[in-house]
């Protein structure tokens, strides 16, 4: 009988302890600009960048992928600042490196630049972004920049340094086709 007892105490133990989990803290992330800032001195007109991006990828968790059809929102990392104003911000900040412009962010309707983010997460093993741009007033036709840079499984800030030299990237593209 004293087993009994015993084998009861330790089964309720276990199942009280089972419901005391501990939740980490959440680790948060920032973008930085990449861009170096071009040896060019010729500040030519102004530059109004705007960035429209789905309301999925507009969150503060990290967008992870895990199939080609189902996205994880990871709860333990976060951006540090709303997604969609973080990205303009180094984006912009990138272009003005880039192209030796002072660049606004501004309202769609009123930008020369639109970037329409279609993607921007990882799948554990690569961080993948993909824009839509457009360049009001220009000869060429809206543009689709694809990115993928490699990541650290095991160094999760790998996540937004990879991102932010997506934007980078992005960046020195745009910053050619507005020369």
């Amino acid at each position: 009988m004293r087993r009994f007892f015993l084998f009861a105490f330790l089964v309720g133990l276990s199942i009280a302890a089972g419901g005391c989990e501990y939740s980490a803290e959440p680790t948060f992330y920032l973008l930085k600009a990449e861009v170096q800032l071009a040896e060019t001195s010729h500040i030519a007109e102004g530059i109004s960048l705007a960035v429209d991006m789905p309301e999925y990828l507009n969150r503060p968790q990290l967008v992870r992928r895990t199939s080609d059809y189902t996205l994880r929102y990871d709860e333990q990392r976060r951006w540090a600042e709303p997604l969609e104003i973080t990205l303009s911000e180094t984006l912009a900040e990138n272009l003005r490196n880039a192209a030796v412009r002072p660049v606004t962010i501004t309202d769609i309707d009123e930008a020369e630049v639109v970037v329409t983010v279609r993607r921007f997460d990882d799948d554990g093993r690569f961080a993948y972004a993909e824009f839509k741009c457009t360049i009001t007033d220009a000869k060429s036709a809206p543009f689709w920049v694809k990115l993928k840079q490699p990541i650290d499984p095991l160094n999760l800030t790998s996540i937004a340094a990879a991102q932010s030299n997506a934007l980078a990237e992005l960046a020195k593209k745009l910053a050619e086709k507005l020369k």
